[in-house]
């Protein structure tokens, strides 16, 4: 790897750790957190990837995929074209993560009954409404939708630096699950889904980059310290789990 390239690929990875530390943290901490403490109840378990109220109530479990909606228009705002590559980087890897993660997780509720989709659907519909087909088809149609979005919204020279970011918000989050040793496989697994595979087609959608603007690699050691600082109280605070 050249100098030149090692000074690219620093700051877009660490964008990509910002970005996975910002989403875990607006689903599980705040989105979920936040609607079971509103509701009255207490956190009886929080990790990566895991969630647990002491009450169950429909509106804790949509909390979660709330949080990644906001983050995801966030990230579409930040995406605009005038804005420094950093920050439109930064757009990307936030919309692309936490938009992939809601249309993932509707597949997943639909095949195995399970997920923050599943107990809300069960609770506000007829017990023999066709939610599990549904929830498949609209969630594989935005998956497309949101591939296409990508598409439009990328400068082609930032695909590999996309791609970067996608791979190291993968790498961080794993890691960081990795942590919670009473159930580090479950844990961990959850993570690579969550992560990693709910937005692999990113991977394919840069493919026909085609968004509008200059764009200059983002360079600043800046975004480096920041994704540090996240990351380290992440792993520190949620990796081993709450409460301890």
């Amino acid at each position: 790897m050249t100098a030149t390239r090692f000074a690219v690929s620093i700051p877009a990875a660490a964008i990509g750790i910002i970005a996975a530390c910002l989403s875990i943290v607006g689903h599980e901490t705040i989105g979920h957190g936040g609607a079971c403490l509103a509701a009255g109840g207490h956190v009886t378990l929080l990790n990566i990837v895991d969630f647990h109220c002491a009450i169950a109530r429909p509106w804790i479990d949509l909390a979660g995929p709330a949080g990644n909606l906001v983050l995801a228009l966030v990230g579409a705002l930040l995406a605009r074209p005038a804005l420094p590559s950093g920050a439109r980087l930064l757009g990307l890897i936030l919309f692309a993560i936490n938009a992939f993660w809601i249309a993932g997780y509707l597949v997943y509720a639909g095949v195995l009954n399970a997920g923050d989709w599943a107990y809300p659907a069960q609770a506000f519909m007829a017990r023999e409404a066709p939610w599990r087909p549904i929830a498949i088809i609209v969630g594989a149609a935005l998956y497309v939708l949101i591939m296409r979005r990508i598409a439009a919204w990328t400068p082609p020279a930032a695909a590999d630096v996309l791609r970067t970011a996608y791979v190291a918000a993968s790498v961080a989050t794993v890691l960081a699950a990795a942590l919670y040793a009473p159930a580090r496989g479950h844990v961990v697994q959850q993570a690579f889904l969550e992560m990693g595979a709910a937005s692999l087609g990113l991977w394919f959608a840069v493919r026909r980059a085609r968004g509008a603007g200059d764009w200059t690699p983002p360079t600043s050691p800046v975004w480096a310290g920041m994704a540090l600082v996240l990351f380290v109280a992440l792993a520190a605070i949620q990796g081993p789990g709450l409460p301890r």
